[in-house]
């Protein structure tokens, strides 16, 4: 009689795990930081030389992309982020962009400064660098080949959890 509880007992206990299992796994979360339009550099009429706003992640991911859309032509008359010292992206003050590779190599939207002037979407891998709780992200100016470049516009700065 005994044998039989403790059986029916690991059969059901084996079946709310399995049961557990299968539902625990999580749709696709879409984290929109921001939709706005923002111009950041030095220039008459930008924010400032940096964006920062906080996300809260309350769950564990395998995968997170952030994503980022650079705008150009933009109502700010600026000209597209600059290749070679592109803007630093940060995630709870570490680092995980913008490199010169991160920029499509498309001649025509590369004007003579090594500025990007054509609207782009850069996506970045970040994973790694979010954790289950508050969290920072910062945008930040860095443009160094000439005065007036470290300034760019953006919008659409997204994160897609899975």
């Amino acid at each position: 009689m005994c044998s039989k509880k403790l059986i029916f007992y690991l059969v059901i206990s084996a079946v709310f795990i399995l049961t557990t299992l299968s539902c625990s796994s999580e749709e696709p979360v879409s984290i929109t930081i921001t939709d706005e339009t923002h111009h950041l550099g030095d220039n008459v009429g930008s924010e400032g030389v940096e964006y920062s706003s906080s996300f809260e992640i309350t769950s564990t991911y395998e995968s997170g992309i952030l994503s980022i859309t650079f705008l150009f032509p933009n109502d700010a008359g600026q000209s597209g982020p600059e290749i070679d010292f592109p803007p630093e992206i940060q995630i709870n003050d570490q680092k995980v962009g913008l490199f010169p590779s991160d920029f499509p190599d498309n001649p025509d939207c590369i004007n003579n400064f090594r500025e990007y002037d054509c609207d782009v979407t850069i996506s970045i891998e970040i994973a790694d660098k979010i954790e289950m709780r508050n969290n920072t992200i910062r945008i930040i100016s860095k443009g160094e080949a000439h005065e007036g470049d470290d300034d760019f516009v953006f919008t659409d700065l997204k994160i897609e959890l899975k």
